[in-house]
């Protein structure tokens, strides 16, 4: 089974354009590569198109869909690049403001629960973040202890002097009672007062949300989204598929006050409905929209 996983998930997929004419004959293909010990796995040719089946020039093409939705659906989509692998650490970050107009920034760090290379995060740590202005200067600390038999813990950063719009980045260093360390980082925009930026997702165990860096979900979980808001007292979410389509899937959107004056849009699902895929939450509240990626797996 762990060579079947390795087999699927740790591979290229490589693709060209033929130049051949369209002579209705099979065209065989081979592959090598010069680093030996590679094995390689292509198709043995392709049956091109007859001269009369060829695929004309087109003259006239309609302009790329550039909408903000379609913009929005691939950034969402393409945040799942990098869980076709394993990481030691991941981090993910967002920022809302305060009713007193300060801006908070939160982060989830999340380790490995591999023990392959000798770390055993299961047996706690301790995290320390950092956040930097695009400046690549400090501007504020926070730390969260990681408690025996969690491998994910969410930290607060709240700054001493306001912060003004910036790009910033989110340095997570993670030490280990029983491993060496691992240091990973998050970037983000914070959009003027009050717009805030980016989602933060949880694993519903019960009554509690456990916070998860690794956005990938089982059919058995409900998974919980959420995303700041800073106007209007009405919240929608709805579930899309890879292509934006509206999927017969019921949440539940709420919005919660926490205790610092930060809003948060809220979204809780039930993943049993889905089949194994990506996925998109949609969510708004008085005009804003976050949309949030995360994927379903076996």
């Amino acid at each position: 089974m762990r060579r079947i996983v390795d087999d699927l998930s740790n591979y290229y997929l490589l693709g060209y354009y033929s130049t051949a004419d369209a002579d209705g004959k099979f065209h065989k293909i081979t592959v090598r590569v010069k680093r030996p010990g590679i094995q390689v796995r292509a198709r043995a040719g392709y049956l091109a198109a007859k001269p009369g089946e060829a695929v004309k020039p087109v003259t006239s093409v309609a302009p790329p869909d550039t909408s903000d939705a379609k913009m929005m659906m691939t950034q969402a989509l393409s945040s799942l690049a990098s869980f076709s692998r394993e990481l030691p650490l991941r981090v993910l970050a967002s920022a809302a403001w305060t009713r007193e107009r300060a801006a908070v920034v939160r982060a989830v760090a999340e380790l490995s629960r591999s023990t392959a290379n000798g770390d055993d995060w299961g047996k706690g740590g301790q995290l320390e973040a950092t956040l930097m202005n695009s400046a690549g200067k400090p501007v504020a600390k926070g730390s969260a202890t990681l408690a025996p038999g969690t491998y994910a813990a969410q930290i607060a950063i709240a700054p001493a002097s306001p912060l003004e719009p910036d790009d910033y980045k989110v340095i997570i260093r993670a030490k280990g009672v029983a491993a060496l360390g691992s240091t990973e980082s998050a970037t983000f925009t914070l959009n003027a007062d009050p717009l805030g930026t980016g989602a933060l997702f949880f694993r519903r165990v019960g009554p509690r949300d456990m916070p998860t860096a690794d956005l990938r979900f089982r059919r058995t979980e409900r998974l919980v989204v959420e995303t700041p808001v800073s106007l209007g007292t009405d919240v929608a979410a709805r579930l899309l598929g890879r292509t934006g389509n509206s999927l017969n899937v019921p949440l539940t959107a709420t919005i919660r006050e926490d205790a610092d004056g930060t809003r948060w849009r809220r979204a809780e699902i039930t993943l049993a409905p889905l089949a194994v895929g990506d996925y998109v939450v949609e969510i708004t509240a008085g005009g804003e929209k976050t949309l949030a990626g995360f994927r379903v797996v076996p």
